[in-house]
């Protein structure tokens, strides 16, 4: 019995001496040859491939295109009209010799043909719309900025939610890490118990209970390898790339951020927010929607010239032109023009509305975020600590195992009080790292990758 105690002493020194404490998390899995993106190239990849972006951005085209429109209603009309035409008529002369109708005779007849040609050259320029034009203008251009703005809201929603999946794929990369430790560590002490049973000081139990955690460990393995793959195509599709494309993702990521006070980030989202901007554009466009109803009890003003070539032959030859002012004013419509004026106004009056609970919920949204980043920002350097003793408190409950003082409990719950640990950071980190690019976002300023960089690992 005493041999085999020395024997057991001697395999334990070897086993401190030789084995590391702490198996190191295994490398991220990817392949040779595999491109390994950044935040950045993620982000580009994603805007230059999604359909929602390429609609927004054709959107701000279109409302060009309407003000275009708007703008050439100011300059002169100009038509140039050619009619050609060619009538024929016959003149019947007739005498009388008779009362009775059979006794009518035809005496003559002649055939009329006759060529008529018109040239006219119209020109036609408003000179005063009440106002009407101009409005019709200026709501154009202010739909201009609410498809800009719109376009970049989309933009931004499209960076968070590509931000989102690429740490997804983070943190489904660390998870996998941690299941493979667990699994060597669990394989360390299912060796460790078999030993021990061996040498007759531990029961049969621990090396059953031993190959059951083993198990256990497989298969969380095998859950995190699944949970790889469908992060990788959750990316993929935001990518807009195909979803079996060959990559992997950068974990040099900050260690912490920059964050300023409430009030800094309140008053940053008032002058970046596009939703905001988009509203305010939508506030300029129904006042000018009330100028142009009102332009229905003003007089309008037009200039209207035309020079024109009459004849039988062609060419033309018989010239006249005609230059006038042509005033007119609605005295009475029937009431149309004050319903429209009040239908302006009413709208206008709910797009303020709208404004007022927008700016609320950028308040609130802005808040959270932010009490969010203060909240995960504490939790990751409490969970960094946990995780060291957690790693600390299972290297000395697997020496004393080995060492044959303490029983199989002490290191499994060990192991799975190192396990909470691990997955504890691991999501804190995740929460620390989206937590922000939702303040940036709430803020209006999350239009690149530029804005997560802080202060580096």
């Amino acid at each position: 019995m005493g041999n085999k105690r020395i024997q057991l002493l001697i395999e334990l020194l070897l086993f401190i001496v030789f084995i590391p404490f702490g198996a190191e998390a295994a490398p991220m899995d990817t392949p040779s040859g595999t491109n390994i993106l950044t935040l950045t190239e993620v982000i580009n990849t994603a805007v230059a491939n999604n359909q929602t972006i390429i609609q927004a951005n054709l959107g701000v085209d279109l409302a060009s295109a309407r003000y275009q429109e708007t703008q050439s209603a100011f300059n002169p009309l100009l038509t140039l009209s050619e009619t050609a035409g060619r009538q024929q008529a016959d003149s019947y002369q007739t005498k009388a010799y008779d009362f009775t109708p059979n006794k009518w005779k035809k005496v003559d007849t002649n055939e009329m043909l006759q060529n008529s040609y018109d040239t006219k050259l119209s020109l036609q320029l408003p000179l005063y719309t009440g106002h009407r034009l101009e409005a019709n203008r200026e709501q154009a251009a202010q739909t201009i900025e609410q498809s800009k703005a719109n376009a970049l809201k989309a933009r931004q929603n499209l960076v968070l939610d590509t931000t989102t999946a690429y740490f997804a794929l983070l943190q489904s990369y660390n998870t996998l890490d941690l299941s493979r430790q667990s699994y060597e560590q669990m394989q360390t002490h299912l060796k460790n118990a078999a030993l021990n049973y061996n040498n007759g000081i531990v029961a049969k139990s621990d090396v059953l209970r031993a190959e059951v955690e083993l198990a256990a460990a497989e298969q969380n393995q095998f859950k995190a390898e699944n949970n790889v793959q469908l992060a990788k195509t959750t990316l993929c599709n935001m990518m807009g790339v195909d979803l079996h494309t060959n990559f992997s993702v950068s974990d040099i990521l900050p260690a912490t951020y920059p964050v300023q006070d409430l009030d800094s980030y309140l008053g940053m989202a008032r002058q970046e927010r596009p939703d905001l901007k988009a509203m305010s554009a939508q506030m300029r466009v129904g006042k000018s929607a009330i100028t142009a109803a009102q332009s229905g009890q003003l007089p309008t003003l037009n200039l209207n010239g035309v020079y024109e070539l009459k004849g039988n032959s062609f060419p033309a030859n018989d010239a006249s032109w005609s230059i006038m002012l042509n005033a007119s004013w609605n005295v009475f419509d029937g009431g149309i023009t004050t319903s429209r004026i009040n239908q302006a106004q009413k709208n206008l009056a709910i797009s303020q509305s709208q404004q007022q609970q927008l700016m609320d919920n950028i308040v609130l949204e802005v808040t959270q975020a932010y009490f969010n980043v203060e909240d995960a920002s504490k939790r990751l350097l409490t969970a960094q600590k946990a995780a060291v003793k957690a790693d600390e408190d299972y290297r000395i409950a697997q020496r004393r195992y080995t060492a044959g003082i303490s029983p199989s409990v002490e290191i499994l719950d060990s192991h799975v009080a190192f396990l909470n640990a691990k997955n504890s950071l691991i999501q804190t980190e995740f929460d620390y790292h989206t937590n922000y690019a939702k303040l940036l976002k709430a803020t209006g300023t999350l239009d690149s990758s530029e804005r997560m960089k802080g202060n580096e690992q």
